[in-house]
């Protein structure tokens, strides 16, 4: 599976091995046309996910619907495999296959921007396709439009299970429609919506009575799901449990999954919050949700801060998660907003205090959570942070960017140039990265703390956009990394050397050696580990580790498959443990004694 991720899969009903997956890089249209060499196509497994391959290479982009785009015709069920299989792809229209999966042709290639595909209970065979321009209907390889009344588009569709005349359609902000003639022509069905009506977007409807309809809204609404008992005549609004009311912020469903209601408890259904990583289900019907299962489940985490207390910061895109040494769950930490934004980009722990950029993507401010537990932003300490450290000897001495506080964030002040790294190995030593040109980059040197600087290297042949992150070596003082989108560079004192594919760092199936994160082991000498990643393409090929400064290295992707897509590598206080943030979630190999 060499996709970021999935946009939508099915599996197959008599054969739980097989499954039919979109893969996809997970961007909307602008941005991925701009992606040339994305892999983005329909995958086929037949051992439950152990391996994958592409059958059809084809476009599937984000969309406000994340409803299904993948269908099967149920009379062509037999002796453990279903033959006929459809899908609807963004820029070729619909597709079917008549082996399982593995061949893939053109059904309806008119049919644009396909948001959800449903088979019409007690009607094998025939298709309801919902598409950003309206309403379609397939039977037999003849497709024609349906749903009249119904607004230009409609994001997903929900069918009866007892019933194939009653339609159910989320029209965006247009609100809900319903159809009484299989989806012939529908109606307004916005009974205990409000009157601003929010932008549905996904629906779903339990197998068995009483056939409780659920309906969801765009990222931009700030609505908990609805739900409806009469096949959506009427709704509803859930509300959250008492567990979040308790413990946990309340934004859950700012991005959200599809609805997955239990195959037989009508009264059940689960749902996953991306923004905060959590699995959250409903026991009664859509009334309330609440946290279910423990721990985290996937949302990235682009950085975190372990310190001797034993207090670990995790960050994601939604904010920051902490959790003590005793813990065995995270726990969010509120913070507040910034241009009205509550996203963090960097957090580091400093004893009792944790320093945290806070903003939008392009503009953080700084913010530092005190002793008492409150935050206090520095708005006018703002810029596009790209660094953020605590002196490992000295807790007092922070420095993100080109802000310098030496007293534990409580007042700070402006340097001449940005803090790229700082060493472990003396209090004052800084560096900072700058172009040269627009083909290269060096490092300066700070031996006040930044208060006068001097050229530290020549030139390196890598553009400072380039130029991932500045790692000095946690044991000799005259070594420098840098991860670029090339490879790993390494200066020895006197000159530059690329480390890439030659030296073990093995190129990805896109033949790039882009390493998107690189840690140097404070409690073994020469050890480095370093992370890949492949922008704008997919999955890379995962986490490596040179045991000679950086000299050669070895893959340790391990049980993780060949497949892997770092943002953040870091180690624990006491290099006990190696923790990644990938796409896959918040990952963490245990380091032994044998490999310490």
């Amino acid at each position: 599976m060499g996709s970021n991720g999935c946009r939508s899969l099915a599996v197959d009903p008599v054969n739980p091995e097989r499954v039919v997956a979109a893969g996809f890089l997970g961007v909307e249209e602008k941005k991925g046309r701009n992606h040339s060499q994305k892999l983005q196509a329909l995958y086929l497994t037949e051992n439950g996910g152990d391996t994958w391959k592409v059958v059809k290479e084809t476009n599937f982009f984000r969309q406000v619907s994340k409803s299904p785009l993948i269908a099967h015709d149920s009379s062509t069920s037999r002796n453990g495999k279903t033959f006929v299989w459809y899908a609807g792809t963004y820029d070729d229209g619909l597709f079917i296959s008549s082996d399982g999966g593995s061949v893939w042709k053109p059904l309806a290639p008119d049919l644009k921007k396909i948001c959800d595909l449903k088979e019409m209970p007690s009607k094998p065979g025939q298709l309801l396709i919902a598409t950003e321009s309206g309403l379609f209907h397939y039977d037999k390889s003849q497709i024609r439009k349906t749903g009249r009344g119904l607004p230009a588009g409609a994001c997903a569709i929900a069918i009866h299970p007892a019933d194939a005349n009653t339609v159910i359609a989320a029209a965006g902000i247009e609100g809900i429609y319903r159809s009484a003639n299989g989806g012939i022509s529908f109606e307004a069905s916005n009974g205990g919506l409000s009157m601003n009506l929010p932008n549905m977007v996904s629906l779903a409807i339990s197998n068995k009575p009483p056939f409780i309809l659920y309906a969801k809204t765009h990222e931009s609404q700030r609505h908990l799901p609805f739900y409806s008992k009469d096949a959506g005549v009427t709704w509803e609004q859930g509300r959250y449990g008492e567990f979040v009311r308790t413990h946990g912020s309340q934004r859950h469903f700012w991005f959200s999954s599809i609805f997955a209601p239990h195959p037989t408890d009508p009264k059940q259904c689960l749902v996953v919050s991306s923004g905060d990583g959590k699995v959250f289900k409903s026991n009664d019907g859509g009334a309330t949700w609440d946290l279910f299962g423990r721990g985290y489940t996937g949302a990235r985490v682009m950085d975190m801060s372990f310190d001797e207390a034993g207090m670990t910061v995790a960050l994601t895109d939604f904010g920051l998660w902490a959790s003590r040494r005793d813990e065995a769950y995270f726990r969010s930490l509120q913070i507040p907003r910034f241009r009205e934004s509550s996203s963090t980009h960097l957090v580091r722990g400093a004893g009792d205090v944790i320093v945290a950029t806070v903003g939008t993507w392009h503009d953080q401010c700084i913010a530092v959570r005190q002793m008492n537990g409150r935050w206090k932003l520095h708005p006018e300490l703002h810029g596009n942070m790209r660094f953020l450290a605590v002196h490992p000897r000295d807790s007092d001495l922070i420095y993100v960017d080109a802000f310098r506080s030496l007293d534990k964030g409580m007042t700070w002040e402006r340097l001449t140039k940005q803090v790229s790294a700082i060493s472990r190995l003396s209090m004052n030593r800084v560096y900072a990265l700058e172009s040269n040109d627009d083909q290269s980059s060096f490092v300066l040197v700070s031996e006040d703390r930044g208060e006068s600087w001097s050229a530290h290297t020549p030139p390196v042949p890598v553009a400072r956009s380039g130029i991932k992150s500045l790692v000095p070596d946690a044991h000799d003082a005259k070594r420098l990394y840098l991860a670029t989108n090339d490879g790993v560079w390494v200066f020895d004192g006197k000159n530059w050397s690329r480390k890439a594919d030659k030296e073990g760092l093995m190129r990805d199936r896109f033949g790039l050696c882009y390493v998107s994160a690189l840690v140097a082991d404070p409690s073994r000498p020469g050890r480095l580990f370093a992370g890949k990643a492949a922008p704008g393409r997919g999955l890379s090929n995962g986490v490596f580790v040179s045991n000679n400064g950086g000299e050669t290295w070895t893959d340790i992707t391990g049980n993780l498959g060949s497949e892997l897509y770092v943002w953040y590598l870091g180690l624990d206080t006491g290099g006990a443990a190696l923790y990644a943030g990938t796409d896959r979630g918040l990952l963490r190999l245990r380091l032994d004694s044998e490999q310490k």
